[in-house]
């Protein structure tokens, strides 16, 4: 039976948890970067290149700065699914075309 004096488990790792999940949004960054120069070596951005290696960086820095703004880490259990999509949507397609306006 849980104690009622101590914090349910999600309250108590809530900041492990948010940390976890922002790793996990740059690690989709950082593997779809590696997939696309698997997939197109011989792409605009080369894997040794600094300009390829800035654009990461960039893109990596837009989804730390971009994604909070847009509420993506709070708390969405009885919530508006299509508002999570939404604010996915709308926080993906800024970075993006800031991403592509940087190249």
């Amino acid at each position: 039976m849980p104690n009622p004096t101590q914090p349910a488990l999600g309250v108590r790792y809530a900041e492990i948890l948010s940390l976890i999940v922002r790793l996990i949004d740059l690690s989709i960054v950082n593997a779809t970067w590696v997939l696309m120069l698997l997939l197109q070596p011989n792409a605009i951005l080369a894997p040794t290149s600094e300009k390829s290696l800035a654009f990461l960086a960039f893109t990596s820095l837009l989804v730390i700065l971009v994604f909070p703004m847009f509420g993506i880490y709070r708390s969405w259990r009885g919530r508006n699914l299509i508002d999570l999509l939404f604010r996915l949507t709308a926080a993906w397609s800024i970075v993006l075309v800031l991403s592509l306006i940087h190249i």
